[in-house]
């Protein structure tokens, strides 16, 4: 049994092959999934209630967890189709000081690097919605209810055809990905099979994609 730990506010779908291949070659290893914020499942690796988990973003000199980079992932602006950001070639952050977000609730890393990004720019967001939920977000999206900046990854799965897509021209919207692991004991040996076959699983891929 590894109990396996997956941040809130990261979309399953990028990982939906490596897990089909690894239960190919281990059918008989058991599962148990928790998802939460990267503080959350960090202190339930400390407490000994979590295994390993994948999280966004990868804490860096915690006391508590190693952590390693999988992929760095690019974030990309979302509207609705006939919203006037869709008729523009080039979109700069501060054009959005007007506009109303649909974002993550307080504590996540998206919601983070869109106060971050703004406050760079000379403005506060103003928050039309807060959650936890990606595919609501796309659905509020969708009714034009305002925009959002979702990773690039969950944006090839579930999207309507009414919202549309962009990137930032003046900002740099990008979140590592990765994996935590205790560092104050070592791992079991279902545990370390499974970390050594996702660090190859992505270090093959990137080789492929390079």
């Amino acid at each position: 049994m590894v109990r396996l730990g997956f941040s809130t506010g990261l979309s399953f779908q990028p990982f939906s092959v490596f897990f089909a291949q690894f239960r190919e070659e281990h059918p008989d290893l058991q599962y148990q999934f928790i998802q939460g914020t990267p503080n959350y499942l960090i202190n339930l690796i400390e407490k000994g209630e979590l295994d390993i988990a994948i999280t966004a973003p990868v804490p860096a000199d915690d006391p508590l967890v190693n952590g390693e980079i999988l992929f760095t992932e690019k974030l990309k602006l979302i509207f609705h189709q006939e919203h006037w950001l869709a008729n523009q070639s080039i979109i700069r952050l501060s054009q959005l000081k007007s506009e109303r977000f649909i974002t993550f609730r307080a504590g996540f890393s998206i919601r983070e690097m869109l106060f971050n990004a703004c406050q760079q720019a000379g403005f506060e967001p103003i928050i039309a919605f807060e959650g936890e939920d990606m595919e609501t977000i796309k659905g509020l999206v969708a009714s034009g209810t305002g925009i959002a900046i979702l990773p690039e990854p969950t944006l090839l799965f579930n999207l309507s055809k009414e919202v549309g897509t962009a990137e930032i021209n003046d900002y740099q919207f990008n979140r590592p990905v990765g994996v935590i692991m205790p560092k104050k004991r070592e791992m079991a040996p279902s545990e370390k099979m499974f970390y050594e076959f996702l660090i190859s699983f992505y270090d093959r891929l990137h080789r492929f994609q390079i």
